[in-house]
């Protein structure tokens, strides 16, 4: 498996694979892609990508890391970076809400109480 996006030298290639086979090996990961994630959000260490921390996020998501589920709901919610997407933000932070984070419970009743009956039928669609 390649892990690695680094363009033009082996070293660093090979190097980016072992770290990403041992993370995927720790079960670490999916946090590795949140941490990856929130640093292109919130612009730490690097430039603002929001179109890079949502690809990030998503993966880290999928991959079962709460934290990236709750912050993609707040992304979506309030279209930092993207598109305000209610139903993308009502799954993803039910989503969270099932892992047991009650702030997620919280904001999703929230959202809910906002959404059209169409938005409600994409997010149980995955938004």
């Amino acid at each position: 498996m390649t892990f690695s996006a680094v363009d033009g030298n082996r070293e660093a290639k090979e190097m980016a694979d072992e770290l990403g086979e041992i993370f995927l090996r720790e079960g670490k990961f999916h946090r590795l892609q949140y941490n990856v994630g929130s640093a292109y959000l919130d612009g730490r260490g690097t430039r603002k990508n929001y179109p890079a921390a949502i690809q990030w996020l998503e993966m880290a998501a999928e991959g079962g890391v709460t934290d990236a589920q709750f912050n993609l709901g707040i992304v979506y919610r309030d279209g930092g970076g993207v598109t305000r997407n209610l139903a993308r933000s009502y799954y993803w932070l039910r989503r969270a809400a099932s892992d047991g984070d009650i702030e997620a419970e919280r904001i999703a009743v929230a959202v809910r109480a906002r959404m059209t009956e169409d938005e409600l039928l994409a997010s149980a669609l995955g938004g």
